[in-house]
């Protein structure tokens, strides 16, 4: 079964907000995963702070969190490969 996420950042040039929103005080981080059943699953954060340089630091470190999860399925899915054993005739 395969369980490959993928986290889709469409950063916009010039847009230092991208992925954030303010909902009336506190920022929110957006994001979209793709998962492998051809479906999207859309995340919404509440970031907890009303102040915007700190919420650029918290969604960049959400962002390096997904991302980092990626790598490391994708090193499990390598090891399981070679782990793999032949069939038995």
């Amino acid at each position: 079964m395969k369980t490959n996420i993928k986290a889709v950042a469409r950063a916009q040039a010039g847009n230092a907000n991208h992925h954030l929103w303010n909902n009336h005080g506190p920022w929110w981080c957006h994001l979209t995963l793709h998962l492998p059943d051809h479906t999207k699953q859309r995340l919404r954060l509440s970031l907890g702070t009303g102040d915007l340089s700190l919420a650029h630091r918290l969604r960049d470190s959400t962002l390096a969190l997904v991302r980092l999860g990626q790598r490391q399925q994708a090193r499990w899915r390598r090891q399981e490969e070679r782990l793999r054993l032949p069939p038995i005739d």
